[in-house]
């Protein structure tokens, strides 16, 4: 009796040995982790944070479209102004160059009709010409506004002594009125910048309505095989315009070595597109290649479709037999590039209170400093004004800082 009494005492003593460690254990586990989440929090206030220091590169400003191949290698030849075909220099099946003439179309245009055409393009290159003048204006009000404002901002009314806006001085009047200056300066020079790109197309337009008055000769943009003439001498040709869409090709220049596309470029992105800029070409079709091209030509009269202008440029391709006609693309054209000019990453160019700003760390606090960019790449945006070459600036919050709180919600 005595044995089997003892043997149930001594196995309760010895459950109750365990657990009692284990839940010493646990305890220990937990204030260990409390501890190390309290360290770690307070060891490093820059751990939550990636930086990076404004610095000079080069950058390219890209303008990014969709198109679609039109042709591939068969270029349609249409007349370069209205009139009759006085010579004809080729025949089908003929090898010609580029810039070998085709043939020759004198204008039916009157005396007054080209006195009148070179009045508008001429008129029309004048308000050009002040539309660009007036952009430099507004250039230097935006930064007399923007230096009026920044000071302000930064002094000791309205700016406390640890770098955070003083939200309560900034209702003042004199603060509100300098900030809107500033502001409506920047809308008025983005405003004009936009002014410009309808005027350069005015001019485009009357330049084409002018050269269309005079005598002129075809001449081949590529070489390659000349098909399809569709009319004989004196015969009347007209070129192809939006007035004129379905007009039909004077002829076909064939071309195995190069393709055309076209890509639709919206009102604020024009401006930017010249005959000549190269272009990648990234086909639907082919994920892993890439084709170079350039700018070939640029229609001046956009098409309006509901309130939204868009404008035709044609690209050149460069062809391996591949491309075939109806394939879609994405292109990236390079309207400029730029040497020695202070860049930042793009992703650190952030929004704050409607204001372009970047994000640096003071006396362990962000803080926003307001910016003005310049040209913007693909990757990188060049800072204009706000920041100096050097400075460091954040470009991303870490996952330690977007996860506060952390365990156990400390």
């Amino acid at each position: 009796m005595n044995i089997s009494i003892q043997r149930p005492l001594g196995s309760l003593w010895r459950l109750y040995l365990r657990h009692k460690r284990i839940g010493i254990l646990g305890i220990f586990i937990i204030v260990l982790a409390v501890f190390l989440v309290f360290v770690f929090r307070t060891s490093d206030t820059r751990s939550g944070y990636v930086f990076e220091k404004a610095q000079r590169t080069s950058l390219a400003e890209i303008v990014s479209e969709s198109g679609l191949i039109t042709t591939d290698g068969n270029l349609p030849i249409f007349s370069p102004t209205n009139g009759t075909v006085s010579e004809v220099y080729v025949e089908n099946g003929e090898h010609v160059t580029k810039n070998q003439p085709l043939f020759l179309v004198v204008s039916s245009a009157t005396d007054q009709e080209k006195k009148t055409a070179y009045a508008n393009y001429m008129a029309a290159k004048s308000i050009l010409d002040a539309s660009n003048a007036n952009l430099h204006t507004l250039q230097s009000s935006m930064f007399t506004s923007w230096k009026k404002y920044i000071d302000l901002s930064t002094n000791s009314t309205y700016e406390n002594s640890d770098g955070t806006p003083n939200i309560q001085n900034r209702t003042a009047a004199e603060f509100i009125s300098a900030q809107n200056d500033w502001l409506a300066a920047e809308d008025n020079f983005k405003n004009q910048q936009g002014v410009i790109a309808r005027d350069q197309a005015a001019v485009d337009n009357a330049y084409n309505a002018y050269l269309m008055t005079k005598t002129a000769t075809a001449n081949s943009p590529i070489d390659g095989i000349v098909e399809n003439i569709s009319f004989s001498k004196g015969d009347s040709l007209h070129p192809q315009s939006a007035l004129t869409p379905t007009v039909k090709p004077a002829l076909i220049i064939k071309n195995s070595e190069e393709s055309e596309g076209v890509v639709i470029v919206g009102q604020t992105n024009i401006a930017k597109i010249k005959i000549g800029q190269p272009v990648v070409i990234k086909p639907d079709a082919y994920k892993d290649k890439k084709f170079k091209g350039i700018v070939l030509r640029i229609n001046s009269i956009g098409e309006n479709v509901q309130g939204v202008t868009n404008y035709t440029v044609y690209v050149e391709i460069e062809n391996d037999t591949s491309l075939k006609s109806g394939m879609t693309f994405d292109c990236d054209i390079t309207t400029q590039n730029l040497e020695n000019v202070l860049t930042i990453p793009s992703s650190a160019v952030v929004l704050n209170n409607g204001l372009k700003s970047v994000r640096v760390l003071e006396k362990n606090e962000m803080k926003y400093i307001p910016v003005i960019i310049g040209v913007k790449g693909e990757t990188r945006t060049q800072i204009l004004n706000g920041i100096s070459e050097g400075q460091e600036i954040i470009t991303a919050l870490t996952n330690i800082r977007a996860k506060k709180p952390s365990f156990l919600g400390l």
